[in-house]
């Protein structure tokens, strides 16, 4: 757990501070957490502090252990791709490469355009029926 830092001596003419003394964090500990993945929640439940803590003091420092996390990762896939792993290698592609898997649909058989006949058919058909109920309707 953090220790509160003692307090520092005050000159004649300084103002006295306001606030609970800043907890003594050191750096090294929050970047090597980050770089092991924790969240700044999981830092500050460690080190006895609050979230917010880590994040006002020690975000660029969190930053930097995540940011490491992620170029081992980086690394390690690659090499496991390049070793041979086809689905890493497939999925490193598609991150890296804007690779896809395009699915192509051929047709078949060819499409029938509705001429000015077969639209004239139909809102005849359409008119029989609508007469046929209007009838229909009529006799009940």
């Amino acid at each position: 757990m953090a220790k509160r830092k003692p307090p520092k001596a005050k000159a004649p003419d300084q103002k006295p501070k306001i606030g609970r003394p800043l907890l003594d964090i050191d750096p090294t500990i929050v970047e090597g957490m980050a770089s092991i993945g924790c969240t700044k929640k999981e830092i500050a439940l460690v080190l006895g502090c609050n979230e917010g803590t880590i994040h006002l003091r020690f975000s660029d420092v969190w930053e930097k252990g995540f940011s490491n996390l992620k170029m081992r990762l980086r690394k390690k896939q690659v090499e496991l791709a390049l070793g041979g792993n086809f689905t890493l290698l497939i999925w490193l592609g598609k991150q890296y490469l804007d690779q896809s898997e395009k699915q192509e649909i051929k047709q078949t058989t060819a499409l029938r355009t509705f001429g000015p006949e077969l639209v004239e058919r139909a809102r005849k058909a359409l008119k029989a029926l609508e007469t046929e109920d209007n009838a229909a309707a009529a006799n009940t």
